[in-house]
C-alpha cells in the first residue's frame, strides 16, 4: 500500500514527548515523529523526548528497552544510540507542545502550562514493558503501541493537504 504524502501542520516549531523514564514510550514517539517529518515535504520542528524520572543507576542508565529497539528497527528507525534524558520544567516550557505519554509525566509538567505558552497534552499510552507472555506476544504489544502512537502523531501534527499561504 502506498501512503499519501503528509504535510506538517504549521504553527508548531518544537515538540517534546515525555514519559516516566525515557526508555520506552517517549523515545518511540520521538523516533516516529522524526520518521514522519523526514517523509514530509514541509518545515520540520525540533523534536525531543525526556523522562520525569530517568534511570540514573550506573548499571542500567540509558539502556533503552530492547523490544523498543526491535519494533522500531522494523520500520527503519534506529534507537540503539538513544540515551535517557531528564525533563527540566524550565526547558519544557520552551517547547510549543509537550506530549505527556503517562499520567505521571502529565502531573510532573502540567504546572508549566499556566506560566508559559506551552501547550501540554496527555496521551494515555499503556506501558508495554509490563506485558507478560512469550517474546512474540510481547513484541506484538510493542508493535500495537508503536502503531497507535504513530496514528496519534499523524492525526495531531500532519495533514494530507499542503499548507496554504
Amino acid at each position: 500500500m502506498i501512503e499519501k504524502p503528509l504535510f506538517f501542520k504549521p504553527g508548531v516549531s518544537s515538540v517534546l514527548f515525555v514519559c516516566n523514564q525515557n526508555l520506552v514510550r517517549s523515545p518511540m514517539a520521538e523516533g516516529l515523529m522524526k520518521r514522519r517529518l523526514a517523509q514530509s515535504a514541509t518545515d520540520r520542528p525540533f523534536v525531543d523526548s525526556a523522562g520525569v524520572s530517568p534511570d540514573m543507576d550506573e548499571e542500567t542508565a540509558n539502556d533503552i528497552d530492547g523490544f523498543v529497539i526491535s519494533v522500531m528497527s522494523e520500520i527503519g528507525v534506529d534507537l540503539r544510540r538513544h540515551h535517557s534524558k531528564s525533563v527540566h520544567l524550565g526547558e519544557a516550557s520552551a517547547y510549543d507542545v509537550v506530549i505527556c505519554l503517562t499520567p505521571g509525566a502529565y502531573e510532573a509538567v502540567r504546572s508549566i502550562e499556566a506560566s508559559s505558552a506551552t501547550l501540554i497534552e496527555q496521551w494515555d499510552v499503556p506501558d508495554p514493558s509490563l506485558a507478560e507472555g512469550n517474546r512474540e506476544q510481547r513484541l506484538e504489544l510493542y508493535r500495537t503501541i508503536r502503531d497507535t502512537i504513530d496514528r496519534w502523531i499523524v492525526d495531531r501534527f500532519f495533514d494530507s493537504m499542503p499548507p496554504t499561504g
